[in-house]
């Protein structure tokens, strides 16, 4: 995808592909530091904040700052986020 395809907006509420791939890796970031470290939700630290809090709230500040990337962007931070989560899964089971 090309960066005009990854920052279309269909409207003023919408939310480009951009952004929804980024909010995506945010997710999982966010799961991850609630599920596998214990951090209480919104206790985020300042680091995983700046990194993709912007990304997992979207709305208007997400339209004015998501934009302008391409798609290896997103995709590298899907994968970092999937393999640290698929790490961890890795070292559970389901018996506990």
């Amino acid at each position: 995808m090309t960066v005009e395809q990854l920052d279309f907006l269909l409207d003023d509420k919408a939310n480009t592909i951009g952004a929804l791939l980024y909010h995506l890796a945010a997710t999982d970031a966010f799961y991850h530091e609630h599920t596998f470290k214990g951090v209480k939700w919104d206790s985020w630290d300042e680091a995983v904040k700046k990194k993709f809090g912007i990304a997992m709230e979207l709305g208007d500040e997400g339209r004015k700052t998501i934009k302008g990337r391409n798609i290896d962007f997103y995709l590298d931070h899907l994968k970092e986020t999937r393999e640290s989560t698929l790490a961890e899964f890795k070292k559970r089971d389901d018996t506990g």
